[in-house]
């Protein structure tokens, strides 16, 4: 009787866990945050009066190509910070995936070709690759640059800011992103 009580509990057990399971992922790209403050403590990336700091979401993945002779041609890799959350339901899995990235800060007149950005849905990953023909972005004043085609409406652009911002305490970038947070909570308002 006890065995039989037993192997039932076990097996409501599993069956509660086999249709109703969550698992939370998170994964980061680029440079540790101690790592991109002594990029500004050494002087190897630039403030927010000379240098403009390209941001976004939705993207596990996100590289650029300086295309202006100026500043040599280079490919730029994205800071990136996310989570996947996904929920099963018996045979179904729902999976969302948020993120931020970043980019260090680049010189004005920069100019910029998407040439690569990763996604994911549910437990795929997409790649996406661009090329290097045209110009997707030229940077003509420093400060913040909110980057995202899929979000023109800026939706995610705070969560972004709040995300990245641990990355820049003591920088010059931190009064310019807390700023920036607290203007579109004003906004909301």
């Amino acid at each position: 009787m006890k065995k039989t009580a037993m192997l039932v509990i076990a097996a409501s057990l599993t069956a509660a866990m086999f249709f109703t399971s969550c698992m939370t992922t998170t994964y980061r790209g680029g440079e540790s945050k101690g790592e991109v403050k002594k990029n500004f403590s050494n002087g190897s990336w630039g403030g927010p009066k000379d240098t403009a700091l390209i941001f976004g979401s939705d993207y596990t993945g996100f590289i650029v190509l300086q295309q202006n002779p100026k500043f040599g041609y280079k490919l730029y890799d994205a800071q990136v910070r996310g989570k996947t959350n996904s929920n099963a339901i018996g045979f179904l899995t729902l999976t969302k995936t948020t993120s931020m990235f970043f980019i260090q800060p680049l010189p004005i007149g920069s100019e910029l070709a998407v040439y690569e950005y990763s996604s994911v849905a549910g437990k795929t990953t997409i790649n996406n690759y661009c090329g290097i023909a045209g110009v997707d972005m030229k940077l003509t004043k420093p400060g913040l640059v909110y980057y995202d085609k899929n979000d023109t409406a800026h939706k995610n652009e705070l969560a972004s800011l709040k995300s990245m911002q641990s990355y820049f305490t003591e920088t010059d970038w931190e009064s310019v992103i807390a700023n920036r947070i607290q203007e579109i909570e004003n906004e909301k308002k």
